[in-house]
């Protein structure tokens, strides 16, 4: 069910966690209402993740904090997306996105069930399809991706590491960011729907994923030629050791 947030209660909570870091000389109430207010990208998602990004870097350097395991990371999201979802937008003529909810949630009170012709559409491709067909569609692509999990997980991924360990020329930290940067590229390869390496196009991974990385990935600031650079060390890696490449495709 829908829990409304208040927004006073937000407001304290955020003051508590800025003080509790002592981040008043770059953080305060007023600036984050004023970065979601004024929130920006093409998309909502892409808008949040915009501001998440803008809101964690004030918190870069507190110890552990990028730890996503840790219970500092876990409060400070919460505090993070209930004031996303608390706050006025100027995109939404000055509302904040739970009371949108409520107002859809109060015309639809009226029925119990929607009908067949007001149930949601996702547009896939270009074409709008019935959302019963998306979400079967995903649970045949999980399915389907199974083997390419496996593979990835037991074998590429371990075989990676290893050999980031073992060139003497990174240190143990550039050896880890190395690693991130390929884990994250198969987390959103999956998320996708590729079915095998040879299907990812090379397009997604010399251009997509570098500049989705910009705006979706927490905690860094390594821009899109720097996480190229990665993925062209982890591709000549694939060549070498495994003979596989993108859709049959090299990379410089």
């Amino acid at each position: 069910m829908f829990k409304k947030l208040a927004e006073k209660d937000v407001r304290e909570r955020l003051q508590k966690i800025i003080s509790q870091y002592k981040l008043s000389g770059v953080l305060s109430v007023a600036k984050v209402k004023d970065w979601i207010f004024n929130d920006y990208g093409d998309s909502a998602s892409e808008a949040s993740n915009n501001f998440q990004k803008k809101f964690f870097h004030c918190f870069k350097d507190i110890k552990d904090i990028t730890d996503i395991k840790t219970k500092k990371f876990d409060e400070i999201l919460r505090v993070s997306t209930d004031a996303w979802n608390a706050f006025p937008h100027r995109s939404l003529g000055g509302k904040s996105p739970q009371q949108m909810i409520s107002v859809e949630i109060k015309k639809e009170s009226s029925s119990k069930k929607l009908s067949d012709s007001r149930m949601p559409k996702v547009i896939v491709g270009g074409s709008e399809m019935p959302y019963d067909d998306y979400t079967a569609m995903l649970e045949e692509m999980g399915r389907r991706q199974k083997p390419f999990k496996r593979q990835v997980e037991k074998e590429i991924l371990p075989c990676y590491k290893e050999f980031l360990s073992q060139e003497e020329k990174l240190s143990k930290k550039e050896a880890e960011e190395h690693y991130r940067v390929v884990e994250i590229f198969f987390e959103r390869v999956f998320w996708v729907g590729f079915l095998s390496f040879e299907a990812i196009r090379l397009e997604f991974a010399t251009y997509e994923f570098p500049r989705w990385w910009q705006n979706h990935v927490l905690f860094d600031g390594r821009d899109e030629n720097e996480i190229l650079s990665s993925l062209k060390m982890f591709l000549r890696f694939m060549k070498t050791k495994f003979g596989r490449e993108l859709n049959g495709q090299g990379i410089a």
